[in-house]
């Protein structure tokens, strides 16, 4: 019990600065020693954890190239629940439901040091929103035509830096990461750094929790720029 008390802490220190939580849950088998498939679910919040902000739900594989280096796709369907926004002529545009659908490959490359692994993923991250009718209402809150929200295509690159600490005869592992997201479709403009710290508990060999802090530096079509708490159960398991 001593390691989940040490999360409890850890979630309910950093629980009263959130601005959002997000939550997931999610399996990984691995096929042979070189293949493994994943699944998840995710749901998030927003507004001190007041409003949801999205869920999505996705698949991957990762392959084992060589031992230090691994390749990985995965594929996502997210909907995102947009805000109620005023136009600059005073119309009102209420909350709507956006979905997105996301396409990734990227590269990990790891290496150990002692009992120190650091690893760098290089990701290249495509999401194409899709195109809409939303409701539209003037300041007296008059029907009007719907408002055309057009499909757009983003692509990024993904640039993470992690290192993990394995403890001896210690089911917690901590770890933290540097993440910058760089726009492939603006000559490779920083948009946003994610910086995470947080630890992996392994319950036994099927069942682990992972719960972290992180800090979003810039707001995008994605999520808000602050502090953010996460939780996220994975069951690991050999077809």
């Amino acid at each position: 019990m001593k390691p989940f008390l040490i999360l409890l802490m850890l979630a309910s220190t950093i629980t009263a600065s959130a601005q959002s939580l997000w939550t997931s849950a999610g399996a990984k088998g691995d096929v042979n020693k070189r293949l493994s498939l994943t699944a998840e679910a995710e749901y998030r919040t927003t507004d001190q954890l007041k409003a949801t902000d999205r869920w999505d739900i996705g698949v991957g594989a990762q392959y084992k190239i060589l031992k230090w280096l691994k390749a990985g796709a995965a594929f996502t369907f997210i909907d995102q629940r947009e805000p109620l926004e005023v136009t600059k002529k005073g119309n009102i545009i209420p909350s709507y439901w956006q979905p997105k659908y996301r396409y990734s490959v990227g590269l990990t490359g790891s290496y150990t040091i002692s009992r120190l692994e650091l690893s760098l993923r290089e990701q290249v991250q495509f999401t194409h929103r899709t195109s809409q009718y939303v409701s539209k209402y003037s300041s007296s809150g008059a029907a009007k035509d719907d408002e055309y929200i057009s499909s757009k295509t983003k692509t990024k690159l993904r640039s993470r830096l992690k290192a993990e600490y394995n403890i001896r005869k210690c089911p917690l592992t901590p770890f933290a990461s540097f993440e910058i997201y760089n726009s492939l479709n603006d000559d490779m403009h920083t948009d946003k750094i994610r910086v995470t710290a947080g630890a992996d508990w392994r319950i036994n060999k099927h069942n682990y929790i992972e719960l972290y802090y992180r800090y979003i530096d810039h707001s995008d079509d994605d999520e808000p720029h602050g502090n953010i708490i996460g939780v996220g159960y994975t069951y690991k398991f050999r077809f």
